[in-house]
């Protein structure tokens, strides 16, 4: 009876731990997930790094020159003290908006729960040790009789 118990402990701790390196949450598949989500967040810091160094110099240019600083500020609809609007009825052109880069929200890297392992593992565990209670007792010997202080059941000497 003791081995069936250990037989399906050990079933069901084999089952957690290969489940777990699978699919658990720290297996391969969460870590896969978190690789691809590392990199999607390489890429967009790379294109985060171009608008902002683009800002800075149009923000220098801006700073540096006063013609570029009104012509900025007349494309943001400013006008200097002094100067008149005049529309000519042609539709307003909006601005193209600008690329802000992308928000990269979170998201739980795909596996299962620990609950739901230890759940499968017990109920592996315990199928294993059913299984074992089911297959009956062992018989040794190879016989049908038993054989006790060198005699067997009909009462002769072997």
């Amino acid at each position: 009876m003791g081995i069936r118990l250990a037989a399906g402990a050990y079933a069901g701790l084999a089952v957690y731990c290969v489940l777990s390196l699978l699919f658990g949450p720290m297996g391969m598949s969460a870590y896969d997930d978190l690789e691809a989500r590392v990199e999607e967040m390489r890429e967009n810091l790379v294109r985060l790094e171009s608008l902002n160094a683009e800002a800075q110099a149009r923000r220098d240019s801006a700073l540096s020159d006063p013609q570029t600083l009104a012509l900025e500020a007349r494309s943001l609809g400013y006008v200097g003290p002094g100067q008149v609007v005049v529309r000519l009825g042609f539709p307003e052109a909006s601005p193209e908006p600008r690329d802000l880069g992308t928000l990269v929200p979170f998201a739980q890297p795909r596996g299962m729960e620990d609950s739901e392992l230890k759940v499968i593992s017990l109920a592996a565990a315990l199928l294993t040790a059913f299984a074992g209670f089911l297959a009956g007792p062992r018989r040794r010997g190879g016989g049908t009789g038993r054989v006790s202080a060198g005699r067997t059941d009909a009462g002769t000497k072997p």
